[in-house]
């Protein structure tokens, strides 16, 4: 059974199976809200992998020109945007999956402190993903930098989730111009 065409009403939950993009992408479930903004874990079918769909409430003109720019941003310890599209006045980001879990639950679970050689290690690599944001043509800023968009994968690696930063920005410009 095809799972139904997705038509939202402002500010609603995903629900899960539902299909965006003519049934390309079919939501599988919500990981996380922030704010307005939600993150779901969702199947691409055209190739049967897991992906990431960061949904925005908003699928302004500067926002969809900025997920652009995000989505032709590559580093190692970034987690790539791979598409954008928008679709019912949204604006929805397509990334890779995260490996691990993000810092915040690690240190809710995590009963001492991280050794202090890993976490120079992490801030070094996120340092670096950040100088090369800044450094994109027109400059990226992240303006999310929190335990809870930062992943460690079971090697200790980490990784920026990038769509972060849009919803950052989204927040400030909804409220600037208005």
């Amino acid at each position: 059974m095809q799972a139904p065409a997705f038509r939202p009403a402002p500010y609603t939950h995903m629900p899960a199976t539902i299909q965006l993009q003519e049934g390309k992408y079919v939501f599988q479930e919500e990981l996380s809200t922030l704010g307005d903004i939600r993150r779901y874990i969702a199947i691409d079918t055209t190739s049967d992998a897991a992906v990431e769909i960061v949904e925005f409430p908003s699928d302004a003109p500067e926002l969809h020109k900025r997920a652009e720019a995000l989505a032709k941003f590559r580093h190692p310890s970034a987690i790539a945007v791979v598409s954008s599209f928008s679709e019912d006045c949204r604006l929805y980001l397509v990334t890779e999956t995260s490996a691990g879990k993000d810092l915040a639950s690690l240190m809710d679970s995590q009963r001492s402190p991280f050794p202090v050689d890993s976490v120079v290690e992490w801030a070094d690599c996120l340092l670096d993903v950040l100088f090369r944001l800044n450094t994109c043509r027109p400059p990226q800023v992240h303006l999310q930098v929190r335990p809870s968009s930062i992943f460690l994968d079971e090697n200790g690696r980490v990784s920026l989730s990038i769509p972060a930063s849009l919803g950052a920005w989204d927040s400030s410009f909804t409220q600037t111009s208005a």
